[in-house]
């Protein structure tokens, strides 16, 4: 195996450890619930732990050497190497251009869905204060989610990252996961037929818009294959 796909496969597989450590935290708070002890907030390494293995590590997969969307497995343009980002391969500036509204778009809708939800989880983050059911999330259950996946498929386009956009699909996966374990581990057991309710009206993660701009972001990383 090419070690620079060794290395993304890598650290994709241990981005993973914050899903565990997230599924361990709620799961706990909800065993001291169910025994009567106070809630405590995120412990630091926990919420460290999740930052970088589920933000971090992903922001920096298209940053690392690997061959460039596009070029690769092309044996003439196997010198070729991610990040590219004065592109000089016919095409890449269309990616780049395509994929920099995705990426700053969709990490600024991440941060400003974060702290909009830092508002019901400031005093108990296992605990919400209230089900957020408006704006971004009258769409789809988890706008963050779905935010983070965008702004990390136009980052790939933006740095023509061959190996991270191979993986992406890993990413979903995580992603997804996340969020099941949200909904079971802390939605479900707070808010119950509320959220039942909710979670009948309002699709988790794909609604028109979504999937226009999923349709969008796959065919400019799909072409440079074909």
């Amino acid at each position: 195996m090419d070690s620079a796909l060794a290395v993304q496969l890598a650290l994709a597989l241990a981005s993973m450890a914050g899903v565990l450590g997230y599924r361990v935290y709620f799961r706990g708070e909800r065993a001291a619930r169910a025994a009567g002890r106070t809630s405590r907030p995120m412990p630091v390494p926990v919420r460290a732990l999740m930052t970088v293995s589920v933000v971090g590590v992903w922001f920096v997969m298209p940053f690392l050497p690997q061959p460039l969307l596009g070029a690769w497995p092309d044996a003439a343009l196997s010198a070729a190497r991610a990040p590219d980002l004065l592109p000089a391969m016919p095409g890449r500036w269309g990616q780049l251009l395509l994929g920099a509204p995705f990426a700053v778009g969709g990490f600024a809708v991440y941060v400003v869905l974060m702290r909009r939800n830092a508002t019901v989880t400031a005093r108990d983050y296992s605990r919400p204060a209230k089900l957020l059911m408006s704006g971004a999330y009258g769409h789809v259950r988890h706008p963050v989610v779905v935010a983070r996946f965008l702004g990390t498929c136009g980052l790939v386009l933006v740095t023509g990252a061959a190996y991270t956009a191979l993986l992406l699909p890993l990413l979903a996966a995580q992603l997804w996961l996340t969020a099941r374990i949200e909904e079971r581990e802390v939605l479900e057991p707070c808010f119950g037929k509320q959220f039942d309710v909710y979670r009948r009206s309002v699709p988790g993660f794909i609604c028109p818009q979504v999937l226009l701009l999923a349709a969008v972001l796959a065919l400019g990383l799909i072409v440079p294959w074909l």
